[in-house]
């Protein structure tokens, strides 16, 4: 099975979608009746999967009022596979609100537009990650929750039926009501937060191997997990060092072909041969967490970004002091939520210290 490579943002670039030659895309637009921006959000985030693995995990500011548009696009998502796309609704970084989509496919040659409502009912409400969030309950998600009978596209509103089919409608091509707010006609803006198409961009790139052993046996592994090559005169690799928000950086250059890796290694690694960079900025200990940065934006990290977990990060019998972590096959899509939660064991294998094996070297099927 031909895993999905991940999605990437475009720096957030604008992008008008009557413009493009593929209108293969699942259109999103995000809208409130009741929820303020920037007072109760000022960021959304989506998250998309499938049966082969995750495509995506973007988090984007709002930039003003409701109705606010997304793209998503297939990338080499295989064909007629369902996604699975979760949209949260995040204050100074804090989740406020989730909502849970019906699962849905990409249509060939068209742009299925789903309206996805945020309730203030919902705010703060924990539901469990396969339930919904309706009118401040948690509802199983099932096919049709929340489509409306008779429109061309979904719209996911709270189980509240839109007005009727001959009430007004938004100027678009797609027949979308939206609980009473217009949204934009289809010749605006939409912000393409999961632009596959364009998967070369830096956004291809995960920390695929973590090294801290003995002494001065430090490294970070770099992979390029899109289909060609990388600009890494746009990135670096920060280290936030024992809970710091404020990072060291490295900057990084040149570039890296598609399935390719970088190393980027202390000075004094005692196996300086499996190392492209060396650097006296990687001296992490089991307390630092690393991000990787390109063009301004947050594209994978590694442990929790503002947060001393002591000694190391723990979980599941997997810890980040005197090991070696490889990143999981699955893992295709770096985590761009630095300051989330760390557990090491949901995307990372542990092996001995200072074990150099792989090091340079992205072994998967």
């Amino acid at each position: 099975m031909v895993p999905i490579m991940r999605m990437v943002v475009l720096a957030l670039a604008s992008l008008v979608l009557s413009s493009c030659a593929d209108q293969t895309a699942i259109v999103l637009e995000v809208t409130s009746r009741d929820l303020v921006v920037p007072d109760d959000l000022d960021q959304v985030r989506f998250v998309a999967s499938a049966a082969s693995g995750v495509m995506a995990d973007r988090t984007a500011d709002l930039p003003g009022p409701w109705p606010q548009t997304f793209a998503l696009r297939p990338g080499r998502a295989q064909t007629g596979e369902q996604i699975n796309i979760q949209v949260f609704g995040l204050r100074g970084g804090t989740q406020r609100v989730r909502r849970v989509l019906p699962p849905t496919q990409f249509d060939n040659g068209s742009e299925i537009r789903i309206t996805v409502e945020l309730s203030r009912a919902c705010l703060d409400v924990d539901c469990p990650m396969d339930a919904d969030c309706i009118s401040g309950m948690c509802i199983g998600v099932v096919q049709d929750a929340g489509v409306d009978a008779g429109m061309d596209a979904d719209v996911l509103d709270g189980g509240v039926d839109a007005p009727p089919i001959d009430a007004p409608v938004d100027a678009r091509d797609a027949a979308v009501e939206d609980g009473g707010v217009d949204a934009p006609p289809i010749d605006v803006p939409v912000v393409d937060v999961f632009d596959a198409a364009f998967d070369a961009g830096p956004g291809g790139l995960i920390i695929s191997e973590y090294l801290e052993g003995s002494g001065n046996n430090k490294a970070i592994e770099i992979f390029n997990a899109g289909t060609t090559a990388v600009d890494l005169s746009l990135c670096t690799l920060d280290r936030y060092a024992n809970g710091t928000t404020s990072p060291t950086s490295i900057p990084l250059s040149g570039s890296l072909a598609a399935g390719a890796a970088l190393v980027v290694c202390n000075t004094s690694i005692s196996a300086p041969g499996s190392c492209d960079v060396l650097s006296g900025t990687v001296t992490h200990n089991g307390d630092d967490a690393w991000g990787l940065d390109c063009d301004g934006s947050l594209v994978d990290s590694f442990g929790q970004i503002g947060v001393d977990p002591g000694m190391e990060w723990m979980g599941g019998g997997v810890g980040t002091l005197d090991v070696t972590l490889r990143r999981k096959c699955t893992v295709v899509s770096g985590d761009t939520m630095g300051s989330d939660a760390f557990d090491p064991s949901v995307e990372w294998d542990a092996f001995g210290i200072d074990d150099f094996t792989n090091l340079g070297i992205r072994s998967c099927p």
